[in-house]
């Protein structure tokens, strides 16, 4: 038994839904760059479009706050030990300006 792939191809791709999107007031620069890098992949410049936006969707979440970001930049390279001095006790605060200190 011989099976058409081409239409079944063709057909799952039609039972799919498609969005549209337009893209106005694109830098001439920018189509420029994108018909070459569509060339220098061999497609038109809509899979190009398409392939960028799909890379740029599926990266991973950033970090959810700063120091998770610091966290996964430094951490390949190892943690340092800093040794903390002990604490010492804190002096009394100075009295209030015109007024003498209750505890003197």
């Amino acid at each position: 038994m011989e099976v058409n792939t081409q239409n079944e191809s063709t057909d799952f791709i039609k039972a799919r839904k498609m969005a549209t999107i337009t893209i106005r007031n694109l830098d001439d620069e920018v189509k420029r760059r994108l018909r070459i890098r569509a060339a220098e992949h061999n497609c038109s410049m809509e899979e190009e479009v398409r392939s960028i936006l799909r890379a740029a969707v599926s990266v991973s979440a950033p970090a959810t706050n700063l120091a998770d970001a610091i966290r996964a930049r430094f951490e390949s390279l190892g943690g340092v030990e800093i040794q903390v001095p002990p604490r010492e006790l804190m002096r009394d605060p100075p009295p209030p300006k015109g007024r003498r200190a209750s505890w003197l």
